[in-house]
């Protein structure tokens, strides 16, 4: 079995790790950015947080949340984003890269190392 480690203080820059610049799939950790940006998106004003997805048969990934629904499904992307982080909700996550934009992710992990 092998595994990675990083850790960084947040108040002295000290850091700690098991191969810990060795690359990795970010996999569902991928989904705290996610939903960063979209924090940030709301704050600037260019995305309301009432705003309404609609998952369809057609949207639906493997996985739990939104995936198990035999009908569509509405919801706010604030109660998406609450998916996609409570419950792993891969379809939920697919819908809101949609929406933020997955270049602007991408913009904001590298703006934060």
């Amino acid at each position: 079995m092998r595994g990675w480690l990083h850790a960084r203080c947040l108040d002295c820059g000290g850091e700690t790790g098991h191969h810990p610049d060795e690359p990795v799939v970010l996999a569902s950790v991928v989904k705290v950015p996610l939903v960063l940006e979209l924090a940030r998106q709301v704050a600037a004003g260019q995305l309301d947080p009432a705003d309404r997805l609609r998952v369809t048969a057609a949207d639906r990934l493997s996985g739990t949340g939104t995936a198990g629904c035999a009908d569509d499904v509405e919801m706010s992307l604030r109660d998406a984003a609450f998916s996609a982080l409570s419950v792993s909700d891969n379809t939920a996550a697919d819908l809101l890269f949609d929406r933020v934009g997955l270049d602007n992710v991408r913009s904001l992990l590298r703006e934060l190392g």
